[in-house]
């Protein structure tokens, strides 16, 4: 995951509300994954310092890769940015992410 983080600035990367960096997976990206059940999506490049969110069960974790938020689709950083913006500030956060080969929901609730 080292090799990421150089990739990523949170200027350009930064989705506050969920607390990481992430990084869109193009045809430059997903050559430096493991094959993928999911096509496309944005890797978690790296963490972030809190950002106000609890959380249920599992966290986000670097290395994992975000398919889905709320039912639909996240295809890049800024489709997830634009979705996260359109939530109400209570809304929970069901996202569905692929770790290590596996896909599992992540549920985040904001405070």
């Amino acid at each position: 995951m080292e090799r990421f983080e150089e990739l990523v600035t949170e200027q350009d990367n930064a989705i506050a509300k969920l607390g990481i960096l992430g990084l869109t997976i193009d045809e430059k990206i997903s050559p430096q994954l493991p094959a993928l059940r999911a096509g496309g999506g944005v890797l978690v490049a790296a963490k972030m310092a809190s950002a106000g969110i609890s959380r249920f069960g599992d966290d986000l974790a670097t290395g994992d890769i975000i398919h889905m938020l709320n039912g639909t689709d996240v295809r890049d950083v800024a489709s997830l940015r634009s979705q996260l913006a359109a939530l109400n500030d209570d809304a929970p956060l069901v996202l569905q992410v692929e770790r290590m080969g596996r896909l599992q929901f992540v549920v985040l609730e904001n405070n």
